[in-house]
């Protein structure tokens, strides 16, 4: 693939993405994502709107048409190259529009780029507007298409993994959850494990707008722990594992709660029936689980028939 100087690159694309910020200013975020769309929808309308002299430009330096969202891609990567603050923002369009401005001004050598009449204080002595400061032109460097288009695609895949990194100790304290909830015989599953990373995260300040615990990080984080999907080989009842003297003292307290409202009703008004089940526990048939464990067991509530006493009466007589 064939190489080309980086600073002319970067000055063919912010050619490119003059009349795109032009056309920017003043618009809603809606209009900018619908303008986003029409582009990515209509790849092949490529140099429409350009002049004959930058079309020229585009047809010396590629070797093949490139389209307009590639352009504006590379362009963006441009920035992200030069201007290292931008790593510490997280992608507002306000603040892509300002920093494309800021080199297409410095690139283009004129303070004017992508600023409306309006917005635009005007010199005594020329007709260009005034501006603070310049950045200055970035350093040449050789550097081929392909390899600014890998640098895209791989920066997403990159982001997953980098999360992983940053929030190891979070990833740790989710896996003690996952153990905890397993050696109780609890079902686990994807939900629930991306609902206790958020949780722990909110605890801490992380803002879900920096990290929503993607799929991506889900299949990871599983990868990373040796968790995956299993079937239920047992079904252990809770009521078994409960002691006796658990049993007793649930007696009891029954019978003293009996014999403090007991007063309170005619005897024959109280009356003893048998419970009727209306409704079943849905127990799940699979769930997350480690990999490589002898047995996959599932508790099973001891209320797993869910019970109700049904007493009618009247006031003369029971019923």
């Amino acid at each position: 693939m064939k190489s080309i100087p980086f600073f002319a690159l970067l000055w063919l694309a912010s050619t490119l993405a003059a009349p795109i910020l032009v056309r920017r200013v003043g618009r809603s975020d809606d209009q900018a994502v619908d303008d986003e769309t029409d582009d990515e929808n209509d790849p092949d309308e490529t140099l429409l709107a350009l002049d004959l002299d930058t079309k020229r430009n585009l047809a010396r330096v590629f070797s093949s048409d490139i389209s307009r969202g590639e352009l504006r891609a590379i362009f963006q990567r441009g920035i992200d190259l030069i201007d290292h603050n931008r790593r510490h923002l997280h992608g507002t369009r306000r603040s892509e529009e300002s920093t494309a401005l800021i080199l297409g001004r410095a690139l283009l050598q004129d303070p004017s780029f992508g600023v409306s009449s309006d917005e635009c204080p005007q010199n005594e002595t020329d007709s260009k507007c005034e501006t603070p400061t310049m950045i200055g032109a970035p350093s040449l460097h050789e550097i081929s298409i392909a390899t600014m288009k890998k640098i895209l695609e791989l920066r997403e895949k990159n982001r997953s993994h980098k999360a992983i990194k940053r929030y190891e100790q979070l990833n740790n304290e989710v896996v003690k959850l996952i153990k905890e909830a397993r050696e109780r015989g609890r079902p686990v599953s994807g939900r629930l494990i991306r609902r206790w990373f958020l949780e722990l995260a909110d605890s801490i300040g992380i803002s879900r707008e920096i990290f929503r615990a993607s799929p991506t990080w889900l299949y990871k984080l599983k990868k990373n722990a040796r968790i995956g999907s299993r079937a239920v080989t047992e079904d252990i009842s809770r009521s078994e594992r409960d002691s006796a003297y658990i049993i007793q003292r649930r007696i009891e307290e029954f019978c003293a709660a009996y014999e403090q409202r007991a007063h309170l009703y005619r005897r024959g008004l109280i009356i003893n029936m048998d419970q009727t089940p209306i409704s079943y526990e849905i127990t799940n048939k699979r769930t997350l689980s480690f990999i490589g464990e002898r047995d996959t067991g599932l508790a099973i509530d001891q209320r797993n028939k869910v019970t109700q006493s049904l007493t009618i009466v009247r006031p003369d007589r029971p019923c």
